[in-house]
C-alpha cells in the first residue's frame, strides 16, 4: 500500500506512512490523504485543519549610559518582563528600560488564543555602554589670536589623546 500525503501549504509530498509536518504560519489548511493498495484502488481523504503557529521572538538594544532602551516582544496575548526594576510596565510588550548597567531580561511570552495556552521565555539583553568623560584644558597665545587646546582621557575625532598631545587653533 501507497500514502501520498499533501499538507496543502505548497510544500513537496510525502510517501511516509506516518509524517510529520511544521507549518509555517498559523491559517487554515487542508491535508489530503491518497491511499492506493496494491490492486491500484485509490482512496481519498481530505481534512481542513486549523493550525496556530506560536513563534514569539524579542529584540536587545545597545545604549549609552542614561539613555533610554527599547524592548520589544512579538507573538503572544500577555508578556511579562523580570527584572522589572528599570521598566515603565513589566506588562507590555514594548517596554521601555533605563537600565545603569548591562541588563538581561526575560520575557515570559503566552498566547492563550488557542486552548492550550503556549507559553515561551525569551531571554534579551540591553547592553549599556559607558559614557565618555569630555576634559580639556586651554591656553590663551599672548602673542596674538591661538588657542591651544589639550585633551584629556578621551578621544577627539578618532585619534587616542593622552595628556601630552596640544592641538593649536
Amino acid at each position: 500500500m501507497t500514502h501520498v500525503w499533501n499538507f496543502g501549504d505548497a510544500s513537496p509530498t510525502t510517501t511516509l506512512s506516518s509524517p510529520n509536518h511544521t507549518y509555517a504560519t498559523s491559517g487554515p489548511y487542508t491535508i489530503t490523504l491518497i491511499t492506493t493498495n496494491s490492486f491500484g484502488c485509490k482512496d481519498t481523504l481530505s481534512q481542513p485543519i486549523n493550525v496556530f503557529v506560536f513563534n514569539p521572538t524579542a529584540t536587545m538594544d545597545l545604549i549609552c549610559e542614561g539613555q533610554t532602551a527599547n524592548l520589544s516582544a512579538t507573538g503572544g496575548t500577555s508578556y511579562t518582563w523580570t527584572p522589572a526594576a528599570s521598566l515603565n510596565n513589566q506588562f507590555i510588550p514594548n517596554p521601555t528600560g533605563n537600565p545603569t548597567v548591562t541588563t538581561v531580561y526575560t520575557v515570559t511570552i503566552e498566547n492563550n488564543a488557542v486552548a492550550p495556552s503556549c507559553l515561551a521565555d525569551i531571554v534579551t539583553t540591553i547592553i549599556v555602554n559607558p559614557k565618555p568623560t569630555a576634559a580639556f584644558s586651554y591656553t590663551m597665545n599672548p602673542c596674538g589670536g591661538g588657542v591651544y587646546l589639550r585633551c584629556f582621557n578621551g578621544k577627539h575625532h578618532g585619534l587616542e589623546l593622552g595628556s601630552s598631545n596640544l592641538y593649536r587653533l
